[in-house]
C-alpha cells in the first residue's frame, strides 16, 4: 500500500473513527476487566481521537526522514522543544517509514501521533503531559485503501525486573530507552529540523506534486505540511571526516554531517558562556543518493 501526503485528511478521519470505536467498546465492557480506573482507557482513546481530529498534519520526505532518524537515534542531547499552540497535537507521517521496529512487533513504524493526557503520562520528566503513539501502514477495510493502524506499546510498569524491562527498551547510542522515548525523540528531532531554514523547507501539500502520478489538478492541501530536505551544496567536510576540496575530489553520494553543541562567550566582556545547538545537515552533490555512513567528526576548538 502506498501512502501519499494528499491522503492524510481522509486517513485521519479513519484513524479518529477507529479510536472512537475502541473507546465505545471499552465502555461496554465489564468494569471489573479494567479494575480501578476502569474508564481510563476509554477516556485516553477519546483524548487521542480529539487530538488527531484538531491536530496538525505533517508529511516528511524520505531523505528528511533519514536525517531526522539519524539525529534522534544518535543518543546525543537534543534541544528542548515547546510545541506551539497550533501544534499541541498532531500526526507526522514518514514517507517510506522509519527503519525501526517497536519491541514485540515485526512491523515498522510509519507515523507518530501525539496528544495531551495528563492522567496517564508516559514520561513526565521529559514529556510532561505529552503522549506519543506509533502507527504502521495497513490496508483499510476490504477496499484495499491505504491507511494507518495503531501499534501497541507497553505501558511503563512499576517493576524492578531488569529482564522484563530489557524487552521494553531500545538501544540508542550508549543508552537504553523505552519505545515512547524513542518515538518522542524522533518527533522532537523532526520538529527541530523543520525550523532550520538551511536544513529543511516546509510547504503545503499539493495534488500535483504529492498526489497520484496521474493526478492533473494543481490544488494545494493546506491541512498537510510537507517537510523537504535541503542539501548543502558548499561543504568543507567530506564523508570520511577529512577536508573536502571541490577542485580535485568527486563524490557520488550525499552524507550527513551530524549535530553538535558549541559554546559561545557572550555578554559584556564575553563573560557569559552560552551553549548553542548546531543542527545536522546533508552535504554532497544535489540529486546523489543519501548514504548513512560512519560518523562524520566535526572538530571544534
Amino acid at each position: 500500500m502506498i501512502l501519499r501526503a494528499t491522503q492524510l485528511p481522509q486517513i485521519r478521519k479513519q484513524m479518529v473513527a477507529a479510536l472512537r470505536a475502541d473507546a465505545t467498546k471499552a465502555r461496554s465492557l465489564d468494569p471489573a476487566i479494567w479494575g480501578s480506573g476502569h474508564d481510563l482507557p476509554a477516556r485516553l482513546w477519546d483524548a487521542e481521537a480529539d487530538g488527531l481530529e484538531t491536530g496538525s498534519l505533517w508529511w516528511v520526505s524520505p531523505d528528511m526522514t533519514t536525517l531526522a532518524l539519524d539525529t534522534a537515534l544518535s543518543g546525543r542531547r537534543l534541544p528542548e522543544w515547546e510545541f506551539p499552540s497550533e501544534h499541541r497535537t498532531g500526526l507526522v507521517v514518514f514517507d517510506g517509514g522509519l527503519s525501526m521496529q517497536l519491541p514485540h512487533s515485526d512491523r515498522t513504524v510509519d507515523a507518530i501521533s501525539w496528544t495531551r493526557f495528563a492522567e496517564a503520562p508516559q514520561h513526565t520528566a521529559l514529556m510532561g503531559d505529552l503522549r506519543v503513539s506509533g502507527w504502521t501502514k495497513a490496508a483499510v477495510r476490504a477496499g484495499g485503501r491505504a491507511g494507518l493502524e495503531k501499534l501497541l506499546m507497553p505501558e511503563p510498569a512499576d517493576t524492578t525486573d531488569l529482564e522484563s524491562l530489557a524487552h521494553m527498551t531500545i538501544s540508542i547510542g550508549e543508552a537504553l530507552m523505552s519505545p515512547e522515548i524513542v518515538l518522542w525523540r524522533i518527533l522532537i528531532a523532526t520538529m527541530l529540523l523543520s525550523q532550520e531554514p538551511k536544513v529543511a523547507g516546509t510547504r503545503p501539500a499539493n495534488l500535483a506534486t504529492d498526489g497520484h502520478p496521474r493526478e492533473t489538478r494543481n490544488r494545494p492541501i493546506p491541512e498537510v505540511t510537507v517537510i523537504d530536505l535541503r542539501t548543502v551544496r558548499d561543504w568543507s567536510v567530506g564523508p570520511d571526516g577529512t577536508a573536502a576540496s571541490a577542485g580535485d575530489r568527486h563524490y557520488s553520494c550525499r552524507w550527513i554531517v551530524r549535530d553538535h553543541w558549541k559554546t559561545y562567550h557572550v555578554g559584556p566582556g564575553r563573560s557569559r558562556k552560552e551553549e548553542r545547538w548546531i543542527a545536522p545537515y546533508v552535504a554532497g552533490p544535489e540529486g546523489a543518493p543519501l548514504i548513512r555512513k560512519e560518523r562524520v567528526w566535526v572538530w571544534r576548538r
